[in-house]
């Protein structure tokens, strides 16, 4: 009998066990299944962001969203996205947006090329919602001390393989890409910008 009773205490144990291990994995398939969606579900909510107020402020501040001054940054009023542009390699995608360093800087000319991730579970995904924007949206870049006005011209999905998006050009344009469709590397979305 106290084997009996032994072994039924067990038993309860491995129960709780096994339910807490079970809440556990249907936690984690919620994040999983739920966590790419909460952006979108953002977009759908809010439909005004705090950053249209910074735009329609004096050309002569170059005031970013969080307060920071004189920053090389990236603002896409439509999007409510102001963000850090990073030098370096491709360890700083994981830290928001990057120049390819290759490529040129606005206050120089050419082709200036910015990349970001659109959506990764581990690092940020500055441009998930880069889809929303359509031909004469603006972009403005705060490089140094000067700001650029961009206004988008061409939206195109290309290959990975298309470097040639990369190609140095004889106008200032600004060209952004990201993986795309949405959680995969399959292609890249192009949006191309010129300087106003």
């Amino acid at each position: 009998m106290k084997r009996v009773k032994k072994h039924i205490k067990k038993l309860k144990e491995h129960k709780y066990i096994n339910n807490l291990l079970t809440l556990v994995v249907v936690i984690l398939g919620f994040y999983i299944i739920f966590a790419p969606l909460i952006p979108q579900a953002k977009w759908v909510v809010v439909e005004e962001t705090p950053l249209k107020e910074v735009f329609s402020k004096s050309d002569d501040v170059l005031l970013a969203a969080d307060g920071q001054i004189g920053s090389n940054r990236l603002f896409i009023p439509k999007l409510g996205l102001s963000e850090v542009i990073y030098e370096g390699g491709s360890e700083q995608l994981s830290k928001g947006v990057l120049r390819r360093s290759q490529t040129s800087t606005p206050d120089i000319g050419s082709n200036t090329v910015l990349v970001g991730h659109r959506f990764t579970y581990s690092q940020k995904g500055v441009f998930y919602h880069l889809d929303k924007l359509n031909v004469g949206d603006m972009i403005s870049v705060h490089w140094e001390i000067d700001k650029f006005d961009y206004q988008v011209t061409e939206i195109l999905t290309v290959s990975p393989e298309s470097v040639y998006i990369e190609d140095p050009t004889e106008n200032n344009i600004l060209t952004i890409y990201t993986c795309t469709p949405l959680w995969t590397a399959k292609e890249r979305l192009v949006v191309r910008a010129k300087l106003l």
